[in-house]
């Protein structure tokens, strides 16, 4: 898939801190990224010219989220625009099939809206911006500060491998390999 298209989207995507990056160039720069993210604390709503953390809305029930959190990624998500997400970690434990209907959701808004997406393993992301297919939130934090020379936790006042931060930095690593992938 080769493309002259300069709009990467790379979304983190989650119930409680789902993060997008939008990469606008050729030239892959942080400079040029955006991040939209939703959280459910105060502390962590901001607006600045590149990050903008906002609140989710009130949900009756679980559908309802579902559609509160897939309706705002789609807003965020600008026309004609190469996607990727995160694919599903597998051996992930918890709630792992709210988080399939809920990425479903967005999956289904994403093509009924006719945007195409792909997917990347988690693996793939973490090896490309670590070298290492199992490496940490921190290890994923450290390659970014040293990468972009920007602390996002002085920013957004959270600790290092919390959320959003940690989502947030996801979020540019998978636009970042969709890039590399795709553009040229």
């Amino acid at each position: 898939m080769r493309t002259t298209s300069k709009v990467i989207v790379g979304i983190d995507y989650s119930m409680s801190s789902p993060s997008i990056c939008v990469h606008r160039g050729k030239i892959w720069s942080f400079s040029n990224c955006k991040f939209y993210y939703l959280t459910d604390k105060k502390k962590h709503e901001i607006d600045t010219p590149n990050i903008i953390g906002e609140r989710h809305l009130d949900y009756a029930c679980q559908e309802e989220r579902y559609d509160n959190i897939s309706a705002w990624a789609i807003s965020k998500i600008p026309k004609k625009s190469i996607i990727y997400l995160e694919d599903y970690a597998f051996a992930a434990k918890g709630v792992v099939f709210n988080i399939g209907e809920c990425c479903g959701i967005l999956k289904h808004k994403l093509w009924s809206s006719n945007y195409s997406y792909g997917t990347f393993a988690p693996s793939q992301i973490k090896k490309f911006a670590t070298t290492k297919g199992n490496a940490t939130k921190m290890f994923m934090h450290e390659s970014f500060i040293e990468e972009t020379q920007f602390d996002i936790s002085a920013v957004i006042n959270c600790h290092e491998g919390e959320s959003p931060m940690s989502d947030i930095i996801d979020s540019y690593y998978i636009a970042k390999f969709a890039h590399c992938q795709f553009i040229k």
